[in-house]
């Protein structure tokens, strides 16, 4: 679903279902119109020896474990060319992510690419991640952004 105005987005439908139990709504992008904050390469390994048990995060590429010793990789700094989510991983790309693994975790040599995707994440109209309670009022909700901080979106 498109917007008029072509920036937001009611997407998906479950994120404007729950903030309607909390009595509000959360503008959302438009991943076919927001680039590199809603898109992104993920890639997933073939088996490796190397085993994690949590996303690790570093300057170039994030991971997180898949099952089976496979790997999903993600690298920031390649999203904004993540356009299309139908167009297959530009090669360029995958040598890319898949260079940088070896060096972020140790047993990955000869890892193979299994699947490459463009993803689409769900974000907010500020580019944000939205949790905690709903507090309504003079037009704007305030959503707790860490323990004991607030920020106020309007």
């Amino acid at each position: 679903m498109r917007p008029a105005h072509g920036r937001y987005v009611t997407f998906p439908p479950q994120t404007q279902g729950v903030a309607a139990l909390a009595g509000t709504t959360v503008p959302m992008l438009d991943p076919a119109v927001s680039g590199r904050i809603t898109n992104g390469f993920l890639v997933t390994t073939s088996p490796v020896p190397a085993r994690l048990s949590r996303f690790l995060t570093t300057t170039g590429l994030n991971l997180r474990p898949d099952g089976g010793g496979r790997q999903l990789l993600h690298s920031p700094h390649l999203d904004d060319r993540a356009d299309d989510p139908a167009a297959d991983v530009p090669g360029a790309v995958l040598d890319e992510i898949m260079g940088l693994l070896p060096n972020v975790l140790r047993a990955t040599e000869g890892a193979t690419v299994e699947r490459a995707v463009v993803g689409r994440r769900a974000m907010p109209g500020d580019g944000l991640t939205v949790a905690g309670f709903a507090e309504r009022g003079g037009g704007c909700t305030r959503w707790p952004r860490t323990a004991g901080s607030r920020r106020r979106r309007c």
